[in-house]
């Protein structure tokens, strides 16, 4: 099968590709900096694409003839934003550790 891997070359991404290659699948590493990722795992094919910046029509073509997409991008892991800033949401943004002072005596 040929799987399309966005983050291949990531944490995640790295060790799915990985798997999926020794098992015998034809693995496509997608990511933004693929000269490097070519050094690091050169027995993938590579295709770049930065989540950030690609229309549908670049989509469509970097996952041309792939029989399945997995998604192990990081880009992903940030809260939704609003204006450029966080929602405001509580899952938003970092807990933050509430602290009570204690008069002393």
């Amino acid at each position: 099968m040929r799987i399309a891997i966005i983050g291949a070359y990531g944490l995640i991404g790295s060790y799915v590709s990985a798997r999926l290659a020794a098992d015998g699948h034809v693995v496509i590493g997608v990511g933004r900096d693929i000269d490097a990722a070519r050094r690091r795992f050169p027995a993938l094919e590579w295709k770049r694409a930065d989540m950030a910046k690609a229309s549908v029509a670049d989509w469509a073509v970097v996952l041309a003839e792939t029989e399945a997409v997995i998604n192990c991008a990081g880009a992903l892991q940030d809260g939704p934003l609003r204006h450029g800033r966080p929602s405001g949401r509580r899952g938003d943004r970092p807990a933050r550790r509430r602290t009570r002072r204690r008069a002393s005596a």
